[in-house]
């Protein structure tokens, strides 16, 4: 984690997945992350379509929270990926999810009870 933390959280995700179910994912994390968080997207190698979908993701980001996709041209595996993540996280909490998961409401809130 970088010092000076300047986000309330970060939410890490590597990303090694089919493009239909990364794209329902993230439609469901970008509605419920809260303003001034920080997402970062690490892309293991993912194939064309995902990058696809991680590209329209990041369009769409900056208003209400900080994005960075992070990439690797051949998959790294999930602990490079959660590694490299961590080394651009900005807040005292950090949050791994997976990313074939559909978060709802207020899952942040019940994560950090």
């Amino acid at each position: 984690m970088n010092d000076g933390a300047s986000n309330a959280v970060s939410v890490i995700v590597p990303v090694l997945q089919r493009a239909s179910i990364l794209a329902l994912f993230l439609d469901s994390l970008c509605a419920t992350l809260p303003g001034g968080a920080q997402l970062i997207l690490v892309d293991d190698g993912c194939g064309a379509d995902a990058r696809d979908v991680l590209d329209r993701v990041e369009k769409r980001s900056g208003e209400k929270f900080d994005l960075a996709v992070l990439r690797h041209g051949t998959p790294q595996g999930d602990a490079a990926s959660c590694n490299e993540a961590l080394r651009h996280a900005t807040a005292d909490i950090v949050v791994r999810l997976e990313s074939d998961a559909i978060v709802e409401g207020d899952w942040l809130e019940h994560d950090r009870a």
